[in-house]
This record gives structure tokens, C-alpha cells and sequence, in this order.
């Protein structure tokens, strides 16, 4: 059984007490030109091209998602998700929205916790971590990458994740003795105890276009 991992993505300074906070910061919604990307994606759809010169991130994503803009505790984000998105960005690690979200001072709360895998995404930039969040069925559902030589304006704990949301979700925490437990055993001081296993399905074709977008990647440092 795979390890359970706890990524923490921390912003230096901040006190200990903001980690586990969710705040609403400002943002806005990002209107982009259209261009036909086919030649770089392989895609039958119209794709558009988004660029931030401030975070040194330039990229593609179909008509159907959009870009927001915005910041959680003055720390700069980018989400791309479905239009479709009923819930309201900024979005996190822990808002369970489909999105590819750009995080590039790190991001004040608390990292994943479930069972992972080494992931073979394919990027354009050089990869220093890349981290696949899996289903019971070792199923991808998430991937955390951070970066060699990430944007000059990233700091070093900079990272961007992609996550598909889970219907019908349903999570175990599995002891590494293979009993289940509660989750407040597998949490257990002073090391954790377990993994916690997500059951449910993923929109598949949601997960080919965020690799798609990862793959689209480019810095522009």
C-alpha cells in the first residue's frame, strides 16, 4: 500500500493558525482571444490562449473553461475551470471544483491527504516533483507538480494543481496493517498510521483536457 502523504504548501511568514483557514480573497474573471491551437494540441476544438506576464505563465484552454484571476491572504492565484462551475473562485486544493490552478507563493492551509502514485504527466518545463493523488482503483483524480526553475516571481514552494472532481465520493481510511479505521486513528501522533483511501468516478474526458492544458505549459522567463 502506498504511503498517505501530507503535502503542505506553506507561505513563509504566515502564522501557524492561517494554515487551516479558508479565506475568500478578490479576483476577477480574465477575457482571452480565441485561437485555433489544434497545430499544438490535439484537439477538434477551438482553444484559447492565456498569458500572465507578472507569474511568467503562458498556456491554453478550450472555449468551455474559463480563467479567473484573484489572490487568498494577498498570495496570488490563478484557477482554470468549467464554465459550467457553480461554486465561486478562488478555488483551492480543498474546493472539490475541477480546475488547473496556479499557486505561485505556495498557498496558506493545509495539504492533501490520500493514497499516491508518481505521475507520468507530460510537461514542457523541467519537473521537480510530480505527484498523482489516485482513487481505490488507481485511478488519477489529482496532480501536484513544482518546478526546477519555476517563473523568477514564484517562490520556491510554488506549485500548480490539476484535480477532477469525484462523484460519488466516498472515503476509508486503511491501516497499514490492512484493518479500517476511523480517520482520526489513521491520524494518529506521533505519525500517521494509514491511508486514506477516495472511492467514486471521475469525468474522464475532464482529465484528458487538464493534461492537455498542463501540456500547454510554457514559462515565459
Amino acid at each position: 500500500m502506498v504511503r498517505k502523504t501530507i503535502i503542505l504548501f506553506l507561505i513563509v511568514g504566515l502564522a501557524a493558525a492561517a494554515y487551516f483557514l479558508f479565506v475568500r480573497g478578490g479576483g476577477r474573471a480574465v477575457n482571452t482571444d480565441t485561437a485555433d491551437t489544434r497545430g499544438e494540441i490535439d484537439t477538434n476544438e477551438e482553444w484559447q490562449k492565456y498569458r500572465n506576464e507578472t507569474l511568467g505563465i503562458g498556456l491554453q484552454y478550450p472555449t468551455n473553461w474559463k480563467v479567473f484571476e484573484g489572490d487568498l491572504f494577498g498570495t496570488p492565484i490563478v484557477n482554470i475551470y468549467k464554465k459550467s462551475e457553480i461554486k465561486i473562485p478562488p478555488f483551492t486544493h480543498h474546493s472539490e471544483v475541477t480546475q488547473v490552478s496556479f499557486f505561485p507563493n505556495g498557498v496558506p492551509t493545509e495539504g492533501v491527504w490520500g493514497e499516491v502514485a508518481t505521475s507520468a504527466v507530460l510537461v514542457n518545463e523541467d519537473i521537480s516533483q510530480a505527484i498523482d493523488f489516485i482513487l481505490e482503483d488507481k485511478k488519477p483524480w489529482a496532480t501536484f507538480l513544482s518546478f526546477v526553475s519555476p517563473p523568477k516571481s514564484w517562490q520556491p514552494y510554488g506549485f500548480v494543481w490539476a484535480e477532477v472532481s469525484i462523484d460519488n465520493l466516498a472515503m476509508r481510511c486503511v491501516l497499514d496493517d490492512g484493518r479500517e479505521a476511523s480517520q482520526e486513528e489513521c491520524l494518529e501522533i506521533p505519525s500517521p498510521a494509514g491511508d486514506l483511501v477516495r472511492v467514486g468516478n471521475i469525468d474522464d474526458v475532464d482529465r484528458e483536457t487538464e493534461l492537455r492544458i498542463i501540456s500547454s505549459l510554457k514559462f515565459l522567463d
